[in-house]
């Protein structure tokens, strides 16, 4: 989920220190203010900024959103795995620096390669109900993706104009982490209009076509793919099908199988959660179900269970005390909740299952639970 942001707060947040040297370095004609007090620094920076002209603000705000995404204590310890990765220490380079505002605004400054890459991972940790298909080929190093990068770009190019007239220009690039590569292609949208000042403030349409974004994981150990694009199933189909055939070299010649969930399973009351204490899980929970009876009439039903309910055993008590037998209900929901040992909602994922999506993103808590959804067997297939 995108961070808020508002110029104001993000400046008294990164102070003028790397401030003034992103102006010398556009060739700015403006100066940030000295010696205020953190509280004022805001206000009066923003007001210089609110001097620059049109495209110039415009790309200001722009690079400044991007960095306010990496501003937080997730953002930079992402940019230090990156830089590592990528042979930069960072972490000695925020040694004097306090807030995480100015450690991501120095990585844009000094890092701009790290921060890009670290940019991408972190959005991507973000985003959940990705479209699984399980299958691909194993092995396949960063050089052919990487190169195939251009080929499938077109692919997606040619779909798209085909579909609904979208994805006049498309550029993809590759990312890779070793456990796992990603793939964005940034097809362009559709035409929108919006208005906007000039300025000499008079109001006035703009027309533009927003870039889109296209985010394709390919795992090489277990071949698994995840693809998470704008137009549901059936763009991700052929994003699948363009990757396999521009990136894997291999021609995907059957409808793709998508990984899909054994949601039945959790009607029996003795079906269970095991997990390993080393994983630090403090507990596992089936926090609600959604269900629909298999008669003529399908009436829908749901059970949820409050946070403050930890009685294991409270949502199967519910659903027998429905008006239709558990033997004639086909779950068409569930919520799972996995509560980690530490302080704050951040150590708790919440897992919301239909028998075709799943809401997990990619950051490390929700890989260990997609692990456990294999091990509980609700993945058909695992």
């Amino acid at each position: 989920m995108a961070r808020e942001y508002a110029r104001q707060k993000f400046l008294r947040l990164t102070g003028p220190g790397p401030l003034g040297e992103y102006i010398a370095r556009n060739g700015w004609n403006i100066s940030m203010p000295q010696n205020l007090k953190k509280k004022d620094f805001g206000v009066e920076a923003d007001a210089i900024f609110e001097k620059l002209q049109g495209d110039d603000l415009k790309k200001a705000d722009a690079e400044f959103r991007a960095i306010n995404e990496l501003s937080s204590s997730q953002g930079v310890t992402d940019i230090i795995e990156h830089g590592r990765r990528m042979g930069s220490d960072m972490l000695a380079s925020f040694d004097a620096l306090d807030t995480n505002h100015e450690k991501a605004f120095r990585c844009f400054l000094d890092n701009p390669e790290v921060f890009a890459e670290a940019g991408v991972w972190h959005k991507v940790q973000g985003l959940g109900r990705w479209q699984t298909y399980p299958g691909a080929p194993t092995g396949t190093s960063f050089v052919p993706i990487k190169d195939g990068c251009a080929a499938l770009a077109e692919e997606v190019k040619t779909f798209l104009r085909q579909k609904d007239g979208r994805g006049r220009k498309c550029k993809a690039v590759a990312y890779n982490r070793g456990d796992r590569m990603c793939v964005v292609a940034y097809p362009e949208g559709h035409g929108l209009v919006d208005h906007e000042y000039t300025d000499g403030g008079t109001l006035v349409p703009v027309n533009r076509k927003p870039v889109e974004e296209v985010f394709i994981l390919y795992m090489p150990q277990d071949g698994g793919i995840q693809i998470k694009a704008p137009g549901g199933k059936e763009v991700a189909d052929e994003v699948f099908k363009a990757f396999m055939a521009k990136c894997l070299g291999v021609e995907a010649t059957t409808e793709p199988s998508r990984e899909t969930f054994d949601l039945d399973k959790l009607k029996q009351r003795d079906f269970s959660f095991p997990y390993d204490a080393l994983d630090q899980i403090e507990l596992v929970r089936l926090r609600g179900l959604w269900v629909r009876g298999l008669g003529a009439t399908g009436r829908k039903y749901s059970v949820e269970i409050p946070t403050r309910i930890r009685w294991e055993s409270a949502i199967w008590n519910e659903l027998e005390h429905m008006p239709i037998p558990v033997d004639q209900m086909k779950v068409e929901k569930a919520v799972i909740q996995i509560k980690f040992h530490g302080v704050g909602r951040a150590r708790s994922v919440q897992i919301e299952l239909s028998p075709n999506t799943c809401s997990l993103g990619d950051s490390p808590l929700h890989l260990k639970a997609r692990e456990y959804l294999k091990r509980w067997g609700l993945v058909y297939g695992s």
